[in-house]
């Protein structure tokens, strides 16, 4: 089963806005590599986390997002804070 809309279209959203910030940093030749792994191992199970919904996926979703420490890394996103936010919307 396909995540709820309001719910597949925030993890869709924060997956986005993540791929975005990274292809925004590899364009810099001193890119945080590490950082970079950081953010897509944060993401890469979330689509298909939304599409295989069950009552538990929300919090699998969240715990993948928090993965990534932004407090590690100035000026990059807080995932998990943005996915809180927009799935409260």
């Amino acid at each position: 089963m396909i995540a709820p809309d309001p719910i597949l279209r925030a993890g869709l959203d924060t997956v986005s806005w993540a791929c975005i910030y990274a292809r925004n940093q590899s364009l810099n030749e001193s890119c945080n590599v590490k950082e970079l792994n950081e953010v897509m191992e944060a993401i890469h199970e979330v689509p298909r986390m939304l599409m295989s919904w069950s009552d538990t996926r929300l919090r699998e979703v969240r715990t993948h997002l928090g993965c990534f420490g932004s407090n590690r890394y100035p000026g990059s996103p807080d995932l998990h804070h943005w996915g809180q936010a927009t799935f409260l919307d």
